[in-house]
């Protein structure tokens, strides 16, 4: 108790000695009442100008003199190890393992090694060997298009650049026709598809007449030569009175069936200028079967003098025949009605025939106006009948050219001519004069000259 009383004695005249010292305050003298000259600035004693007595100059307390963190090692990374990395393992990498490689392994390793079998740091991969064919380079990269070096099993090619037009394209497949891709000082072009018939067939060289591929919408035909003579001409068009297709080309082949007696002599006039067969057929006694027409002959020429067998039997094979890609030529009369002509059969409709049905025939001379300009009229100077249709008039997509008398329809053809009608015959029954022979030659060979549709 007594000394218990004594401190406090002791403290109350600490106190009263504080409060007198403040109330006389100079300026000499700090707030704490010690004087400034003496340097220490605290009443801790440790020097530093703080007030947490451990020397270092910060509030902390850890002795570091960093004020941030507390952690006692001298950085700002608040992780005790001293080399600002934040990791705590004392190493600067980052990567908490000591170790110095920045791996993060902890092996003790001061690097990656490429090799080593074993995938480390930035490689992507790590085989144990030097085979830059497998899929692992010697780099230790993984392999690819493009990096110069040929994976077996994967790629053709590997020339390390991205240049498609040479012999390695950038898929690493080597260069080929077909591919889509112009090999530079090997192909012409390369539309990467397989049809002969475009502008670029598949040997990849542009399309030419003498190449031996039919170039649809520019050729006739194609023989696989530029020599005239042989039906196809030097500039790949089909020469008058042959058929040519990828085969070769011969003289076109003609059927003759018109209902009256065989007249052997104008059959002989169009056949010196085909070349080829001109055959009587007798459709008064008997129906062509479309089998024999397609096998046999390119072009049937028929009109009636007398009635025909039947008429509905033999209009109706005609179509199919064209419908196949053979050639009717409709004659004089053949729009008359049946059991005579062919009207109301198949081949008569608009979409055979390029004409309607007669009116009538007429019994007197006309001659050829000499104003035809198409295909039909080539090496044609005159002619002369003296038994014609009369009120012939175009129907459908038909085309009507040249004249008899003045206003009179010579001629007429479907397009692509393959179906053709001239107002007259080369038959002598019919008392013609001049070049029927030659137009009924030309209507029977004018659709093997037009070019092939793409």
């Amino acid at each position: 108790m007594h000394m218990s009383l004594q401190y406090k004695q002791l403290s109350t005249l600490g106190l009263c000695l504080c409060v007198a010292v403040i109330g006389c305050a100079d300026d000499t003298i700090s707030e704490t009442g010690l004087d400034s000259s003496t340097g220490t600035g605290t009443e801790t004693g440790d020097g530093d100008g703080d007030m947490s007595g451990d020397g270092d100059g910060d509030m902390s307390g850890d002795g570091d003199g960093d004020p941030a963190t507390g952690d006692g090692d001298g950085d700002m990374s608040g992780d005790g190890d001293g080399d600002m990395s934040g990791d705590g393992d004392g190493d600067m990498t980052g990567d908490g393992d000591g170790d110095m490689t920045g791996d993060g392994d902890g092996d003790g390793d001061m690097m990656a090694v490429c090799g080593d079998g074993v995938v480390e740091g930035m490689e992507a991969c790590d085989d144990g060997n030097d085979d830059n064919t497998d899929d692992c380079l010697d780099t230790c990269a993984a392999a690819s298009c493009g990096d110069g070096f040929v994976w077996v099993d994967n790629e053709a090619c590997d020339d390390g650049n991205d240049v498609d037009t040479d012999a390695c394209t950038t898929t690493c497949a080597a260069a080929a026709c077909g591919d889509g891709v112009v090999w530079e000082g090997m192909e012409a072009c390369d539309d990467g598809n397989e049809v002969d018939t475009d502008d670029c067939p598949t040997t990849c060289a542009v399309a030419s007449c003498g190449d031996g591929f039919l170039w649809a919408g520019n050729e006739t035909c194609e023989d696989g030569n530029a020599d005239p003579g042989d039906g196809c001409d030097d500039s790949c068009t089909t020469e008058l009175y042959y058929k040519c297709d990828d085969m070769g080309c011969e003289p076109v082949r003609i059927m003759v069936a018109i209902a009256d007696v065989d007249d052997p002599d104008s059959r002989m006039a169009i056949a010196a200028l085909t070349g080829g067969p001109v055959d009587y057929f007798d459709p008064r006694a008997a129906t062509p079967t479309l089998d024999e027409l397609e096998a046999d002959y390119d072009c049937v020429m028929t009109h009636p003098n007398f009635e025909y067998l039947d008429s509905a039997a033999l209009g109706e094979v005609l179509a199919a025949y064209v419908d196949g890609g053979g050639v009717v030529v409709l004659g004089v009369a053949s729009g008359y009605d049946p059991p005579v002509g062919l009207a109301t059969t198949p081949i008569m409709a608009p979409e055979y025939s390029p004409v309607t049905n007669a009116g009538q025939v007429l019994f007197q001379a006309a001659d050829y106006q000499d104003d035809g300009i198409g295909l039909l009229y080539t090496n044609v100077t005159a002619l002369g009948i003296e038994i014609y249709d009369d009120g012939v008039m175009t129907q459908g997509e038909g085309v009507a050219d040249g004249t008899l008398g003045g206003d009179v329809v010579l001629a007429a053809y479907r397009p692509d001519y393959h179906v053709v009608y001239i107002n007259g015959t080369a038959h002598a029954s019919f008392n013609g004069t001049g070049d029927w022979d030659i137009l009924v030659a030309n209507a029977c060979s004018a659709a093997w000259t037009m070019p092939a549709m793409p």
